[in-house]
């Protein structure tokens, strides 16, 4: 029985293999690569280089001085009015403390004056009036014959005499007043200057900010400028080709990579596509992206920005090296049953390595690089290339 299903294999074999030699005699299946048609989603790209640009404030003390403290370093968010570093003041602050006890006294001085010449002024007034009471009883006493002349001329001088007193007493007043305010003035002049002093050693953020560079440390004489970037000035720009250009639009999807550190890409988006400029001939279409994060870089850092022009849902993607384009129609070759099969497609849109195109269901082996002389029919033999990521 074994004996009788071991011919019966061997007779099965050779009957298809000469049914594979008289099929099709003498023609040998051409070798080809192979790629499968994919359904995915399809993104075309357009790229530009440039720069991270910031508006940067270089903050410097007023005067010379020794560092006394930092109170910062690079990296730091601050706020505005923050203070941000403080050069030695020691005698400063004296004098400053003096110079407001003597504003102290000044005023003390001028109030003390102001209450004692109140109080002078309101005896005078008080015997101004007693001696004007007086005159007036001894005229109606003179008019009645009970009062000699004598004694109504010496009341009214009298009388006189204190109303001089009066005005010299206010004049007097008057001068003592205002050298006593002008040495109050003089101590709040040179309070207020001493104060501003006292504040120009103390260096503050007049915005918020990220601290770029701290030129110096406590003890060192305060050389250098503080650079603060304010807060939300951040952005990105890049230039792009004319061509390129004009596919971006505002508000389209975009990556940022960052020379520094390319394999960490920033998500961003077109904010404002600028007129394009002129240089060297060439003509560029500056676009400038959304504001970064205050912390995410710095000023002057090198970038290209990569911005999502066209993406296609559930799209058939083909590898660009599987198109053939001839007096003007595309089509690609399909591998059927082993045989080559020319198939025209529409392609929708295409980046630096695919088209998405009409015309194909997904799935589809097609040949990579075709031959010229390929036919429709011809046997072909599929090889599967990995391609390198």
């Amino acid at each position: 029985m074994k004996r009788w299903a071991g011919w019966g294999f061997l007779a099965l074999v050779l009957g298809l293999t000469a049914w594979g030699l008289l099929r099709n005699p003498g023609e040998k299946a051409r070798s080809v690569y192979g790629v499968r048609a994919e359904q995915k989603t399809f993104v075309r790209e357009v790229s530009g280089d440039g720069k991270v640009v910031g508006k940067v404030l270089r903050l410097g003390f007023t005067g010379a001085g020794r560092v006394a403290e930092v109170y910062v370093r690079k990296g730091d968010l601050v706020q505005a009015g923050q203070t941000l570093a403080r050069l030695e003041n020691r005698d400063l602050a004296q004098r400053l403390a003096l110079s407001r006890g003597r504003l102290t006294a000044a005023r003390d001085e001028l109030a003390r004056l102001e209450a004692a010449q109140r109080s002078q002024a309101a005896q005078l007034e008080d015997r101004i009036e007693e001696a004007r009471a007086q005159v007036e009883l001894l005229q109606a006493l003179f008019a009645a014959g009970s009062a000699s002349r004598s004694e109504l001329e010496k009341t009214r001088r009298q009388l006189a005499q204190l109303v001089r007193q009066r005005t010299e007493q206010q004049l007097a007043a008057r001068s003592e007043l205002r050298a006593a305010e002008n040495r109050l003035h003089e101590a709040r002049v040179e309070v207020q200057r001493l104060e501003r002093q006292l504040e120009e050693t103390h260096l503050i953020a007049p915005v918020n900010g990220v601290v770029l560079e701290v030129p110096y440390a406590p003890g060192e004489v305060a050389g250098g400028l503080l650079r603060l970037l304010q807060a939300g000035s951040l952005v990105p720009e890049a230039k792009f080709t004319q061509v390129e250009g004009a596919l971006v639009r505002p508000g389209q999807p975009a990556r940022i990579e960052l020379e520094v550190r390319p394999e960490a890409p920033l998500e961003s988006r077109v904010a404002r596509v600028l007129p394009p400029e002129t240089a060297s001939g060439s003509v560029r279409v500056p676009v400038r992206f959304a504001p970064l994060e205050d912390t995410e870089a710095e000023p002057g850092f090198t970038l290209t920005a990569y911005v999502t022009v066209n993406r296609i849902e559930n799209a058939v993607v083909v590898p660009l090296e599987t198109l053939v384009e001839e007096e003007g129609a595309t089509y690609v070759w399909l591998v059927i049953d082993g045989m080559a099969e020319k198939r025209s497609v529409t392609v929708l849109d295409r980046n630096l390595l695919e088209a998405a195109v009409e015309g194909l269901s997904g799935g589809e082996v097609l040949v990579r690089l075709p031959p010229d002389d390929l036919k429709d029919g011809e046997r072909l033999s599929v090889t599967f290339e990995t391609r390198e990521p």
